[in-house]
Parts: C-alpha cells; structure tokens; sequence
C-alpha cells in the first residue's frame, strides 16, 4: 500500500492528471509486503478510447537503490558544507568566461563577503588591488595548473587553481582555493630578521 506520507498527494496527483486526460510520471512510497518502505518511480499512459472512461496502463519502478544513494550524498554534501564552512579558506570555482559558480569557506569573512555571493560575478571584476590575481586567472582558464601568492586588502593569499578539461582538452571550468597565509609571511619575516 501506498506509504500514509504519501497517499493524499498522489492519490489526489493520479485524479487529476486521470480527469485530465494527461500522462503522468512521478516518485512516491509504499510499504512493502515485509514493511519495508520502498520507492517507486510511476509512469502511467492515460488511454482514452472515444467517450468512454479513461484507462490507465502503468510501469513501476522500484527506485529505492537510487533514493538512498540521492539521501546519502545529500548527508555527504551537508557534512562537506559544514567542514567547508568551518575551515579558515575560501573554496571557488568558475565557469570558462570567468564568472564565479561556487563561493564557500569560512576566509570569505575576511573580505566581508557570505558564501555564495559572490556567485554570477566575474572574477574580472573582482579584487582590483590583486591585479596578478587577474592575470593568473586568465592563465588557469587557459589550461594551466597553478599556485601563487598575492596581496589583497593588505593580507597575504596562497590561490591554488586547477583547470577542469573536458575529453577534447577545452577548459570546462576553473577550481580554486585560497588560504590566508599573512600570520605565516609575518612569522617567516620576523625569523629573517
């Protein structure tokens, strides 16, 4: 039977796309013979035959390898964030033109800015006061592997960035992070003098 979840909704799902004469596919639960619950992918063909009632003629699919697995990397992906957004570095990613698809970490702080808000902006268009972050940017969408310091808002950065290629060696999209090493440039200048 139908998992008490999920009845009112799907019932009320089937109803109406049935009196609309429209097929439908979707992914609820039931509650298996032994008790388990388990999840069901259903794509059902409306079959309307002049002006009688309409027939229904369905497949189900037992979806639940699929559920857990999604369950599991959403777990997976939370303890990733938790992690990400704990540690004192900043996690970034952009697409080929260089506009941000991914801002997280905790060294966001240090500029002022969230996680994710960066995201939609050009990297060009960002950090004027590191122009060689500008240039090696460039150079990361070009295809090179890289890693530098730079200065910005008078603190020091260590930027790792990492191309992703597709099969036919264009560059897809850029990976970076970036860890505030100011307190190590400031150790490692005292120590030389």
């Amino acid at each position: 039977h139908v998992h008490p979840g999920d009845r009112n909704w799907a019932i009320e799902f089937c109803l109406n796309a049935t009196a609309q004469k429209q097929d439908h596919d979707f992914e609820y639960r039931m509650i298996a013979a032994d008790g388990r619950t388990v999840w069901l992918r259903d794509l059902v063909t409306v079959m309307v035959e002049d002006d009688r009632p309409a027939k229904l003629r369905g497949v189900m699919v037992d979806i639940t390898k699929r559920k857990l697995a999604e369950e599991q990397l959403t777990k997976t992906e939370e303890r990733l964030r938790s992690v990400i957004g704990s540690t004192p570095v900043i996690l970034f990613a952009l697409d080929r033109s260089g506009v941000v698809t991914l801002s997280e970490g905790k060294g966001l702080d240090t500029f002022g800015v969230k996680p994710g808000e960066l995201v939609g902006r050009s990297i060009f268009d960002l950090y004027h006061d590191s122009p060689d972050l500008h240039a090696n940017a460039r150079r990361a969408l070009a295809g090179e592997s890289l890693t530098f310091v730079t200065e910005a808002k008078k603190q020091f950065f260590e930027i790792h960035l990492i191309p992703l290629l597709n099969k036919s060696g264009e560059v897809v999209s850029v990976t970076g992070v970036t860890y505030n090493i100011t307190d190590r440039r400031r150790t490692e200048k005292q120590l030389r003098l």
